[in-house]
């Protein structure tokens, strides 16, 4: 069923956008719940291999549990998370993941972690050549001075772009980012983000990336697509291919208007329904 906006075109969601049902992630029916509470429940939702994908939503949204599941790291409760035909069971060197804990040996210097990374990558790569890559990596992300720190050395922006140059370097086929940008300046943003479009530009084959972030702009800049959450457990709220708007701010720019007002439209939908029923109970 698709969400019609009231004043303009409508938003797409997953049923309009068929791929080979053994490629890529596909959900089917998901519910996932920590305890009591129900954190994602009734999404359906089809990634196809090399597109990047923006998961966009509040705080509280499921956005992380959600990329935790395609990870392989959380298990659904109801219903399964299947990538190119295969159940996820386990974070697999198939899919580089940066989280809020980067993961990080403490003990080991920066570089020394990202060439343990590449070597279990990629087996019987010699010791020397992934210190190698290890640099490479670190100089493309500002980070060739600082190699050989710890991770406790580093400032929380410099360990967030290690673990993206961390991930990249792996040569994943799938990249799964949560909220990466968030923890750095400016100057760090733009270098990571351009950092990212560069390795899919040149990467055979393309990577699949799924980004979970709560800031429309980023959403907007990066993706292929952006997929919105609702604040609370329920299905997609939106799924908008952003191609047409490639090249043409005023066709960016009513999107990210429509997309703004489908949220607060939804957040006064709730809070209506949450005063309608706190009243209905004191009565």
């Amino acid at each position: 069923m698709e969400k019609h906006h009231p004043k303009d075109q409508p938003m797409r969601t997953i049923a309009a956008r068929p791929i080979l049902e053994t490629q890529g992630y596909r959900l089917d029916n998901l519910r996932f719940a920590l305890g009591a509470r129900t954190i994602l429940q009734d999404l359906h939702l089809r990634i196809a291999p090399g597109e990047c994908v923006s998961l966009l939503g509040p705080s509280g949204s499921g956005k992380t549990s959600l990329l935790r599941l395609l990870a392989g790291l959380e298990q659904p409760t109801f219903g399964r998370v299947l990538w190119n035909g295969r159940e996820m069971a386990g974070l697999g060197l198939d899919r580089g993941a940066v989280f809020e804990d980067c993961g990080f040996v403490p003990w080991l210097s920066l570089e020394d972690n990202m060439a343990m990374a590449i070597d279990a990558a990629h087996p019987g790569t010699p010791s020397l050549r992934c210190q190698e890559l290890a640099a490479h990596s670190l100089e493309l992300v500002g980070l060739g001075n600082v190699g050989g720190k710890r991770p406790s050395e580093l400032s929380r922006g410099m360990r967030q772009r290690g673990a993206i140059a961390r991930a990249l370097a792996m040569g994943a086929p799938v990249l799964l980012l949560d909220d990466p940008f968030c923890v750095l300046d400016r100057a760090e943003r733009v270098l990571c983000r351009e950092l990212l479009g560069r390795v899919r530009d040149v990467a055979t084959p393309r990577p699949t990336v799924v980004l979970a972030t709560g800031d429309l702009d980023e959403a907007l800049a990066l993706a292929d697509r952006v997929i919105g959450l609702g604040p609370g457990p329920g299905p997609i709220m939106l799924d908008e291919p952003l191609a047409p708007t490639r090249g043409n701010p005023a066709a960016l720019s009513a999107l990210s208007r429509r997309i703004e007002d489908l949220y607060h439209q939804e957040d006064r939908r709730r809070r209506a329904a949450e005063e309608f029923f706190g009243l209905g109970a004191g009565i």
